[in-house]
């Protein structure tokens, strides 16, 4: 596994310098910049826009990065599987079963009650003027 990590890693730096050296944009070449918008959503974006986003990009790593430290931090110094411990319930449960988030999903669909729902469906079907 590691061996082929290492050959990827030499094959990106030896993609990214070809590509250096075929656009003629020399030392102008950012690094990272090998891939990194791949769909070419950008394209013909202005230059500030994609420095924008690539500052965007580089943030929300950085902030992935933190949260498994801390993750890790976390279960380092409670002995205990991140899972386990009661105050990161919330991270591993459905949104739907968390009790404040469900009573609030009930009150904002409460007015529709299956049954009327349906009976409601069909009595508008069978108003229509067209046969279905």
């Amino acid at each position: 596994l590691m061996t082929a990590l290492m050959l990827l890693l030499g094959y990106l730096d030896v993609y990214s310098q070809s590509t250096k050296d075929m656009d003629e944009i020399g030392e102008a070449f950012l690094p990272g910049d090998c891939f990194w918008d791949p769909l070419s959503i950008l394209q013909g974006a202005p230059d500030s826009m994609k420095r924008n986003m690539q500052e965007r990009e580089l943030f929300n790593g950085r902030m992935a990065m933190l949260a498994i430290a801390v993750f890790f931090w976390e279960e380092l110094t409670t002995h205990q599987p991140l899972i386990s411990i009661e105050s990161n319930a919330l991270l591993f449960e459905p949104a739907y079963e968390i009790p404040f988030v469900q009573s609030w999903l009930d009150s904002q669909f409460a007015p529709y009650e299956p049954a009327t729902f349906v009976e409601s469906i069909v009595d508008a079907t069978t108003q229509l003027p067209i046969d279905l």
